[in-house]
């Protein structure tokens, strides 16, 4: 979610920088994408990350019963 806001934000800034100056277009856009590429970035390295606690994380249950028997309940 705070990519997608962070990408739209960033090209709302770049449109209205265009049509403040148009003959900066082209370095306006050059470096809007290399942003967007940097946001994108960060959202997939998110990702690889969830999946690696998604997966690594052991099951939840069996601590669970684990730490009532030791309790003594």
């Amino acid at each position: 979610l705070g990519t997608g806001l962070g990408m739209g934000n960033a090209i709302n800034a770049a449109l209205t920088g265009t049509a403040r100056n148009p003959e900066a277009s082209g370095k306006i856009m050059t470096t809007m994408i290399i942003g967007l590429a940097l946001i994108e970035s960060l959202c997939i390295y998110a990702l690889v990350i969830c999946f690696i606690l998604v997966f690594k994380i052991p099951d939840l249950g069996g601590m669970h019963e684990l730490i009532v028997k030791s309790l003594g309940g």
